[in-house]
């Protein structure tokens, strides 16, 4: 088996992976960090924004892997 194909078999798919697996954590934490800006938001800036403190809640309430 020449280099080449090791590459095609094993390098390439493990940086795909890895590059999925770090777009999925950064995705995860801009998430995380949206949610927590919209809890330190106060009732008026909520209603500026159309959200309740109930919408909050049930945001916050979600596992992070949930959008």
């Amino acid at each position: 088996m020449g280099t080449l194909s090791l590459g095609r078999l094993f390098i390439r798919p493990l940086n795909r992976l890895s590059t999925h697996c770090s777009e999925f954590l950064l995705e995860m934490w801009s998430l995380d960090r949206e949610r927590r800006a919209l809890q330190r938001l106060d009732d008026r800036g909520l209603k500026d924004i159309g959200l309740t403190r109930a919408d909050i809640e049930g945001e916050l309430a979600k596992p992070i892997w949930r959008r």
